[in-house]
């Protein structure tokens, strides 16, 4: 007896089909490719790659198939890591239909009949005085003179009137209503109360907004209002006119055809893809209303935070492999949930969780404890605590054993993604896959909001969510400007950091690039010409998205003027701390080997962008976002309209240029070109998620209507009282729906946009960087320079520092060497026989220890900002009780190591101390080394005798390596110590300059 019958089965059978054509797939791989070893040459390569797509066309019986076999294929040759990359793209999406086929244009001719008749009768006394009649007049108006011919914006727009209060607004000079649509076919693209809602705004023109106020103000006693599809139409077309005029027989396809009386009656022609975009073949998201509002009220709050790091991106990275929880702790810390959300209260409930909250938690439990509080008190929409068990049920054990990896809350964006899909696929069902994912985004958007994770950029990754959400979103100029000055204040940066920050976010927001393209530039990525293109490629830093993003963007001729001058600057003195072109661009503390982390830059962009507009959904991407759509803008409307103001920044000639640069001089395929500008396959793409203005570009369009009015029509139509259309007709000669704008607007009285802007910022300052940079790692590499024979004055001049300050250095660094030969002689204890002509200490050669150098170098020069007495005190103490065969530093008093203890203990916790111990059993202070010890990893090095002399004992204090665990692996050692404390006190130490050095000995 079957097993498996009816769905299930047919499911089952799919799989297996599809299972075995994947492994067929690389047995055909492997037959043309002789198992992994790498082809001799490229066109080696390429021969046999065009043999493989060839036969494997033989296996494979449709296109779903087909695309998942040469997926795996492609993702089998990259995980062999060779050097060729795969030529080949796959196109299986069917092209559309085309629109102008023989029955849409004699339906389009129809109704442009149709339409010029009724218009015509509009001039008649008797017309518009029902609400049959008026509602015919509105609908019509909305489909052929405001564009508006998706059925689905049609159906909104219906629900919209029927309503008793129909609010209008207006921004840049444009009317709008915002519609909320209803449909599988559309994906959202804001959220209100958590729940994602596809809201567009939808703009009229002037003869529509006419009629909507007259059908408000109408009596409508008696009247029906149509409900479905079919009673709308009969409504607009009865049936003695569809048989008249030989119109369409459906609403749909009516709306499908009125496009053409759109097109004729615009005074500038609309292209295809504006006309697809209207009748909803290609979706185009609106921007959220307080987000659209900027457009006219561009001002931006007055921020108080002054910190790159943040103190929840603090707690993240100081989560280290050793400090993070066990898994027996992990496992009580279930028992006790499980036990909690057996409670039937929900508000007992919700009090347990949140003493939970006080125990000592990892980041991971801390926001799966505080989501299930969220959802729990979640307003009019709670659940109860058996949907919360059930929730935890699915997602809590793979949330826990995911942020339990080490690095969870710092990996790229991609990294996190490939995670979640390797655990989906753990899942047996789609039923359980599909599941275990609502879950996970609802956990991931949780801690997004909360500024734990970043964002995912493509939801479509994940494949089972029928409807993606859009993030939708534009960053004016003035807005952009104020993040990039912002980044002037930033207190726990270097100049140097502060300029590549701002560099980062410029590349993004002109040229529309993705942050880890962004991260991941080398210094022969930009090309050295006028034009400076930046080739997008994959290396050993990150993989490009897809293949379509390989591309080649130019970046100096989308730049303002400042924002060259400092992009340039940035190159060139990139390229003067390491020439290698195969070196980072953009990094932090001059590690050219170590991109920045990617979750601290869009935590604070997302932070900053918010809390200077005021708005809610802002991200890092919407960077990228913003590019794409001021394009549009710019190839759309090439005159210069009041709401360019803030979204174009260019003169009329610049942008002209840049179109042509972008798009070549060719008049078609423009979105083509920028498509492939943005690194999409195909413009649907880019209209989905990038293109942001479709509605407003069209608004503009439909408000110069070419068709003329007589003053009786724009009475009827309430655009104006009879005065003022025989005055208007005796200077122009005619009658335009447009000269009736500023008229209408006074009249009725749109609500005007605001933004929740509380305070705002003076003039925006110059985003140039200072002249002189100051950073340890500058220090280091200019003092190095001079060590090797390099002349003072040029290194001062090639690095932007100060002639004076480079001679102070070295000033410092001689001081600090011979106070060190004075006092040991010998120098065996402070300085080796090796260093004795040098002026800096040794420097840190791992990765690992130049990034946590970093992190504490920051946290120390904040932590001891406000007490420089006791900075140079620690100081002196480090840089004198050193030793270089040894690492560590040394104390003789237990009161003096917990003074060391307790000055430093804020910026690093005593879990990354090891005690190194020194006959301290037995004597007369065994008790005060207990105390003082105490909470540290103790080493016993010698152990006290009962006989000789006595004396108090010594510790040695070691900072703990965070790669001891590697390091000693398999190498012979016990522990692995860093000499980063020491590096630090003896760079900072020849930064102070003398009089603090006179303070720093005294």
């Amino acid at each position: 007896m079957a097993t498996n019958i009816g769905v299930e089965g047919r499911e089952l059978y799919r799989k297996n089909k599809r299972a075995n054509a994947i492994l067929k797939s690389i047995e055909l791989f492997n037959k043309h490719f002789n198992g992994n070893s790498p082809p001799l040459s490229k066109s080696e390569f390429d021969e046999k790659w065009s043999l493989v797509f060839a036969d494997l066309s033989t296996i494979c019986d449709s296109n779903r198939i087909f695309r998942a076999c040469f997926n795996n294929i492609v993702k089998h040759v990259r995980s062999l890591n060779w050097e060729y990359e795969v030529p080949t793209c796959l196109v299986t999406h069917k092209v559309s239909p085309p629109l102008r086929n023989e029955e849409w244009t004699q339906y389009a001719w129809a109704i442009d009949t149709y339409h010029s008749q009724w218009f015509k009768s509009l001039g008649n006394d008797n017309k518009l005085q029902s609400a049959e009649q008026l509602y015919q007049a509105v609908l019509l108006s909305f489909i052929c003179h405001s564009g508006h011919c998706a059925l689905e914006v049609v159906k909104a727009f219906n629900l919209f009137i029927k309503a008793e209060e129909n609010i209008t607004n207006i921004v840049a000079g444009q009317v709008f209503i915002t519609l909320d649509i209803d449909s599988k076919k559309y994906h959202s693209n804001i959220y209100i109360d958590d729940e994602p809602v596809t809201r567009q705004h939808v703009y009229l023109s002037e003869l529509t907004y006419a009629l909507l106020n007259k059908w408000i103000k109408i009596d409508k006693s008696g009247w029906a209002h149509p409900s479905i599809s079919a009673q709308v139409y009969k409504k607009i077309c009865p049936g003695n006119l569809k048989i008249k005029y030989n119109l369409p027989q459906s609403l749909s396809a009516f709306c499908k055809s009125a496009i053409f009386v759109t097109e004729r009656i615009t005074k500038t022609p609309l292209n295809q893809a504006l006309l697809e975009v209207s009748l909803g073949r290609i979706k185009s998201y609106s921007i959220p209303k307080e987000n659209l509002a900027r457009l006219d009220h561009p001002q931006v709050n007055n921020l108080i935070c002054t910190k790159f790091y943040s103190q929840k991106q603090s707690v993240q990275t100081a989560g280290t492999a050793s400090t993070r929880r066990k898994v027996g702790a992990t496992k009580l810390f279930c028992q006790k949930l499980k036990q909690i959300l057996k409670i039937s209260n929900k508000s007992l409930a919700k009090n347990q969780l949140l003493s939970l909250l006080e125990l000592d938690l990892n980041l991971g439990e801390f926001i799966l404890i505080s989501w299930m509080i969220f959802k729990l008190k979640k307003a009019d929409k709670g659940c109860c605590t058996g949907s919360v068990s059930d929730y935890s049920s699915k997602i809590s054990r793979s949330w826990l054993t995911l942020t339990s990896m080490d690095n969870f809350f710092e990996m790229d964006i991609a990294d996190i993604e490939d995670l979640y899909l390797e655990e989906i696929n753990l899942k047996k069902t789609l039923k359980s896959q599909s599941s275990f994912c609502e879950r996970l985004m609802d956990i991931h958007l949780f801690a997004v909001r909360n500024q734990f994770l970043p964002p995912i950029e493509d939801a479509s990754l994940l494949g089972l969510s029928a409807q993606q959400h859009i993030r939708a979103g534009f960053v004016d100029e003035p807005l952009f400007h104020a993040l990039l000055t912002h980044c002037h204040q930033l207190t726990d940066l270097s100049e140097q950091d502060r300029v590549a920050l701002q560099v980062i976010f410029i590349i993004s927001y002109r040229c529309g690039l993705r942050l880890t393209e962004c991260r991941k530039l080398l210094q022969n990525n930009i090309e050295p010409s006028s034009t400076g293109w930046i080739d997008v490629r994959s290396n050993r830093f990150s993989k490009n998205k897809t293949s379509n993003s390989l591309r080649k963007v130019p970046l100096y001729k989308l730049l303002l003027p400042e924002e060259l001058e400092l992009v340039k600057c940035h190159i060139q003195n990139s390229r003067m701390i390491n020439s290698s072109g195969s070196c980072l661009l953009l990094t932090f503390d001059s590690n050219t080997k170590q991109m920045i982390s990617s979750f601290c830059i869009s935590t604070f962009v997302s932070k900053t962008l918010r809390e200077l507009s005021g708005c809610d959904h802002f991200v890092f991407h919407h960077l990228r976002h913003s590019c794409f759509s001021r394009l549009q803008m710019m190839l759309e409307l090439q005159m210069v309209t009041p709401c360019l103001t803030n979204i174009v920044p260019y003169t009329q000639e610049q942008s002209q240029e840049i179109i042509e640069l972008i798009c070549t001089k060719n008049i078609k395929n423009k979105y083509e070109a920028i498509a492939t500008f943005a690194g999409h396959a195909t413009p649907e793409i880019t209209f989905n998620n990038y293109f942001h203005f479709s509605d407003l570009i069209m608004g503009v369009r439909c408000s110069q209507l070419m068709i003329p009015l007589t003053s009786q029509q724009a009475q009827i139509i309430g655009l104006g009282p009879r005065r003022s259309c025989q005055a208007r007709l005796q200077e122009d000669k005619q009658l335009l729906a447009e000269h009736f704008n500023r008229y209408l607007i006074s009249k009725y009285k749109p609500i005007e946009l605001s933004t929740n802007v509380v305070a705002q910022t003076g003039s925006v300052t110059n985003t140039k960087p200072v002249s002189e940079v100051l950073s340890i790692a500058l220090c280091y590499l200019v003092l190095d320079k001079i060590q090797q024979g390099y002349e003072i004055d040029s290194t001062a001049y090639a690095h932007g520092v100060k002639l004076s300050t480079v001679y102070q250095w070295c000033t410092n660094a001689e001081k600090i060497r011979n106070d060190f030969l004075t006092l040991t002689k010998k120098s065996s204890r402070l300085l080796s026989t090796e260093r004795h002509g040098r002026l800096l200490p040794g420097p840190l050669k791992r990765i690992a220890e130049k990034a946590e150098f970093a992190i504490v170098a920051r946290k120390l020069s904040e932590h001891f900002k406000t007490n420089k007495e006791l900075l140079f005190s620690l100081l002196d103490y480090v840089l004198h009780h050193h030793c270089v065969n040894q690492s560590g530093i040394s104390f003789s008093s237990p009161k003096k190591l917990m003074w060391f203890i307790e000055c430093i203990s804020a910026v690093i916790p005593k879990t990354r101390w090891r005690a190194i111990t020194y006959r301290i059993e037995g004597r007369s202070v065994h008790s005060e080394w207990e105390k003082a010890i105490n909470g540290l990893k103790v080493k016993t090095s010698v152990i006290s005798s009962d006989k000789g002399r006595t004396g108090k004992g010594t510790v040695r204090l070691e900072y703990i390596s965070t790669t001891e665990d590697e390091l000693i692996e398999g190498n012979g050692l016990s522990k692995y110590s860093s000499h980063l404390l020491v590096y630090w006190a003896h760079m900072l130490s020849i930064m102070t300059y003398h009089k603090n050095l006179e303070c720093l000995h005294q």
